[in-house]
């Protein structure tokens, strides 16, 4: 693994140089676009691109609910940069998701997700130390602190490639699954998604065995129909209430309808779920039935975990944009096409609202742990 530290100096350098190929100059003008989430003009060259700003009465209704909603200096913090020749968006949204995870988490939480998955979770964990410490730093300029955020945002899509450079392409306009991404970050398989854990044992052999129940489906039209069209709900549905419903059923309606060994029918004798610091649930390709829950209660016998919601992964017309939550519970709506990659603070009514980002669709939501004990 690269030692990041030994890079910073030369990330800082080249954020600096103006000359360097493919790098947007930004002049010191362009910092109150940065707070508005102006994207750049499209018709302008790379080299000399300038930020789309609004109407003034725009920029005053903007910068008047700012105000009371964040920090100051959270107001220009940047981003990853979306890469329009190597497409990066999927890249973009993941890592951002888990750099505004890692920022709201308590230091308990970080060590213990830094344990998980070591070969990810620590490289990812390093480099978000380092960007926590530049945006503290009221010398690091938004250029600089941009160019960071895209150096490591590279770092961590080349090291996906080489590990298969067929699913995560290095070069060109392709698009890469969000979900095989997550599955690296979550335990380094791709096949292994977030489970329940059921046992099933046999009252006629005596055989018991150990059954992964998936979960990060719970917001496909087909495992609602399965678990939840008897109960006669109709969708919309809460995540939690569809969560709940899940549980209920998976608590004595066996994943396995037949013993391996007598071919009898089993009966569900416990179930259970993994300690994991986040997990994710992953929405359908059509219109989602489910509205995203903030909070999500795994309630099991004699096991409960608490997840918040911490940011949302949105897909539509070849590219992969998200919303962010802060420790404050507001939103932030990121795309990496937006000078700097600078998220920009959005209004939310209700979780409703979430489902749609634009013209984006929700694909991914990304949970925290909340009940860890720090």
């Amino acid at each position: 693994m690269v030692v990041l530290t030994e890079l910073l100096e030369d990330v800082s350098n080249e954020a600096q140089d103006d000359s360097s190929p493919g790098r947007p100059v930004v002049g010191e003008a362009a910092i109150d676009a940065i707070m508005l989430g102006a994207p750049f003009d499209d018709d302008s060259d790379t080299t000399h691109k300038t930020p789309q700003l609004p109407p003034i009465s725009s920029v005053i209704t903007t910068a008047c609910r700012l105000q009371p909603t964040e920090p100051p200096h959270l107001q220009i913090e940047a981003g990853c940069v979306w890469d329009r020749d190597n497409w990066s968006c999927a890249y973009d949204a993941v890592f951002m998701s888990f750099w505004s995870i890692y920022k709201n988490s308590p230091p308990g939480w970080r060590n213990e997700w830094r344990q998980q998955t070591s070969e990810w979770n620590d490289f990812l964990g390093e480099a978000f130390d380092s960007l926590l410490a530049a945006a503290q730093n009221g010398q690091t300029s938004q250029a600089a602190l941009s160019h960071k955020f895209t150096f490591f945002r590279e770092m961590f899509r080349d090291k996906l490639s080489q590990i298969d450079p067929v699913s995560f392409r290095r070069h060109g306009a392709a698009l890469t699954s969000v979900c095989r991404i997550l599955g690296h970050i979550l335990n380094g398989s791709a096949e292994c998604e977030p489970y329940l854990n059921q046992v099933v044992a046999c009252d006629w052999c005596g055989t018991s065995m150990d059954v992964r129940c998936s979960f990060s489906l719970i917001g496909s039209t087909q495992t609602l129909d399965k678990y939840l069209n008897d109960n006669d709900i109709s969708p919309p549905l809460p995540l939690q209430t569809a969560v709940t419903c899940y549980i209920q059923r998976a608590s004595w309606e066996p994943w396995r309808n037949r013993c391996s060994t007598c071919s009898r029918p089993p009966r569900v004798e416990s179930l259970s779920i993994p300690e994991m610091t986040w997990l994710w649930v992953e929405l359908c390709d059509v219109i989602s039935p489910i509205i995203p829950s903030c909070r999500l209660v795994f309630g099991l016998p004699h096991q409960q975990q608490v997840y918040v919601l911490q940011a949302v992964i949105y897909h539509g017309g070849d590219h992969f944009t998200a919303r962010l939550s802060s420790r404050s519970a507001a939103w932030w709506k990121y795309d990496g096409m937006w000078m700097f990659g600078a998220p920009h603070v959005d209004h939310i009514e209700n979780e409703a609202d979430l489902l749609k980002n634009d013209d984006r669709r929700a694909a991914f939501l990304l949970y925290r742990r909340a009940d860890f004990q720090d």
